[in-house]
């Protein structure tokens, strides 16, 4: 494609291939990447272990951020959740640090657009 009466060409390079059908194969599978729960919405959503966990940690999550007040320390919110019976003090205080440093962290990444 490259014309001596012009100064634009192009060369390309073309690959061709053959191919025939030698005997009749099986379907493969659907590919499943999510459950049918999630993509026809008309099974019930089990109950899982992992469900379970992640409702419960939710829900501390939220009881913390309900604490927040502007007046409560870290270790203020520990005797909160201690007194639920949530957990122990020892336990409360990473937990809480842990997530406020979460929630900080992406607060700090969602305002630097």
């Amino acid at each position: 494609m490259c014309s001596p009466a012009s100064r634009h060409g192009r060369q390309e390079r073309v690959f061709t291939f053959s191919a025939y059908k030698e005997r009749n194969a099986t379907r493969p599978e659907r590919h499943r990447s999510l459950p049918d729960w999630i993509v026809t919405g008309n099974d019930p959503v089990p109950l899982s272990s992992s469900f379970r966990q992640q409702a419960m940690t939710t829900q501390i999550y939220s009881f913390i951020m309900s604490l927040i007040d502007g007046k409560r320390s870290i270790k203020d919110m520990a005797i909160v959740l201690e007194n639920q019976k949530l957990m122990t003090r020892a336990e409360a205080e990473p937990a809480i640090r842990s997530f406020l440093t979460k929630m900080y962290d992406d607060s700090q990444q969602q305002s630097t657009f």
